[in-house]
């Protein structure tokens, strides 16, 4: 796992509560954009964001740099999974109050 250092990281040290933190910011946006098709968007810009951090990290950086990167993108992984979890949320919402009409 040296290719993915943010990743490595979450697993081996307490930096998972910047994934809770943004499962927590991921979900509180997908419960404002309210449409599968937004919290997918959104997603995907989560794990762009993500990927960059991840990119970023594998070359030589500052000490402080490379902690703002671990955070962000750990923070971008949980929003990452949040919103993908707030658009079948939302999916199945919006199914559910077509079928009932």
């Amino acid at each position: 796992m040296s290719h993915f250092p943010i990743f490595q990281e979450m697993f081996e040290s307490d930096s998972v509560y910047f994934m809770v933190i943004g499962l927590i910011l991921g979900r509180i946006i997908g419960m404002k954009l309210k449409t599968p098709k937004r919290d997918l968007i959104a997603a995907l810009i989560s794990a762009a964001v993500y990927a960059v951090c991840e990119v970023l990290a594998n070359h030589p950086i500052s000490y402080m740099l490379a902690f703002v990167l671990l955070g962000v993108g750990t923070a971008a992984i949980g929003g990452c999974v949040a919103l993908l979890l707030s658009a079948l949320i939302e999916k199945i919402r919006h199914k559910g109050e077509h079928h009932d009409a």
